[in-house]
């Protein structure tokens, strides 16, 4: 048997994708996140440009999860999509973690959440989006991405042929909790007669997804299978203990921000002032994140994850003016699902603040680009009725109608 081949993050796989010769491929994905945001079609270009050179694939992935200019084509958030656009896959099986039962409407409404942000898809999302007795599915550039459970997976039909990926986050939750073991899911695996396709593994440490005691499930799983391990990249240091402590949502203190700062941020230039000023905040110093912010922005780093972070905070001061300016920020480009939700964010400041003209012709922009989004119909019903337009307020709650049955059918 081969070894089984072990990343230390998830976005790494798609160069041994091209590696392997991946041609319209099922692949059977054990993970906590769905990692199918949106790729810039100026990237997608670049990988088409090198979509059979592994080493070229390799050379375009992220160094750093959360930089945010156009030096890489991807990374770990996004590298399904760019599995999907390079034509390595035509179905996406996406496991994720079922700590407690999980009904498939419940799944049907994951999937259709992780989905809606996903800008210029949506309606082909819509019109493909269905739910069986085992899973919830839909078609995004006419790949199939599929949601079930380890408990469901047996009775997934057509994938003698599939391979299995498994990112060690889908054992654990975000404090820390084991929610799956490893004998579980082999079991499982040895059970269907599929345990052999299992090829690759990705730790998800550096990132702050999974902590770092738990990187013996690599191990435990590979000895289960009675297969060795390829360790295939020693990863890059990228400020995993911040990511961490956005990952699990833990508050800091001046003094840990210190260290932070010292150790893992300031080393990154452009992306560790764009952390930092995610990280204040996050401790609600907004005056020292805005500084953090623009020295991001000078220095090249667009920062829209920080501007996002920075506009919630405002948000729930309910200062809608101030927040309503850093989500337009935020959305200057709607790729990312980050953008979308703040231009769904954008408006709803805008409703709040009485501008409801303004907001109409946002939410219209919402339609367009997200309309899986029911919120957004939402709040361009509360628009179009201040403004008494009844024609696009009673189209806006037919909307919302349709969208509640398709997503929660």
């Amino acid at each position: 048997m081969n070894p089984i081949v072990v990343f230390q993050e998830h976005g790494e796989i798609l160069a041994y994708w091209c590696e392997r010769r991946y041609l319209k491929e099922t692949v059977i994905c054990f993970d906590r996140h769905l990692d199918l945001k949106k790729i810039p079609s100026q990237q997608v270009l670049r990988l088409l440009a090198v979509k059979n050179d592994p080493l070229a694939i390799r050379s375009l992935n992220r160094d750093i999860p959360f930089r945010d200019d156009d030096m890489f084509a991807y990374g770990l958030d996004n590298f399904v999509y760019a599995a999907i656009t390079l034509n390595y896959i035509n179905r996406f099986i996406w496991v994720v973690p079922e700590l407690h039962s999980i009904s498939t409407r419940d799944l049907a409404i994951i999937l259709w959440d992780q989905l809606s942000l996903i800008p210029d898809h949506g309606n082909e999302i819509i019109e493909t989006f269905c739910r069986s007795s085992f899973s919830a599915k839909a078609n995004i550039k006419n790949v199939s991405i599929e949601i079930t459970t380890l408990s469901r997976l047996p009775y997934i039909t057509n994938i003698s042929n599939s391979h299995i990926d498994i990112d060690l986050d889908f054992f654990c939750n975000p404090i820390g909790d084991l929610e799956h073991t490893a004998e579980d899911l082999v079991q499982t695996l040895v059970k269907m007669g599929v345990h052999r396709q299992v090829e690759s593994i990705t730790y998800s440490i550096s990132s702050g997804f999974l902590p770092s005691q738990y990187r013996y499930l690599a191990d435990a799983i590979t000895n289960l299978l009675d297969r060795n391990i390829d360790l295939r990249s020693i990863g890059r240091k990228h400020a995993s203990r911040s990511l961490g402590i956005i990952a699990t949502g833990k508050n800091i203190e001046d003094q840990i921000l210190d260290e932070l700062w010292t150790d893992e941020l300031r080393i990154l230039g452009a992306s560790g002032w764009s952390l930092r000023a995610l990280l204040e905040a996050r401790m609600g110093k907004l005056s020292a994140s805005t500084s953090s912010y623009y020295t991001a922005r000078l220095a090249g780093d667009r920062a829209t994850w920080a501007a996002y972070v920075i506009g919630m905070e405002f948000l729930k001061r309910g200062d809608y003016a101030t927040a309503e300016s850093w989500f337009q920020e935020a959305s200057i480009e709607i790729i990312d699902t980050i953008q979308s939700h703040a231009l769904i964010m954008h408006t709803l400041c805008l409703c709040r603040s009485r501008k409801m003209e303004i907001a109409l012709k946002r939410a219209r922009v919402c339609f367009l680009r997200i309309p899986m989004c029911i919120q957004a119909y939402k709040l361009g019903a509360i628009a179009a009725e201040s403004l008494c337009v009844k024609d696009c307020s009673d189209w806006c709650q037919a909307q919302i109608k349709n969208l509640k049955l398709i997503s929660q059918q």
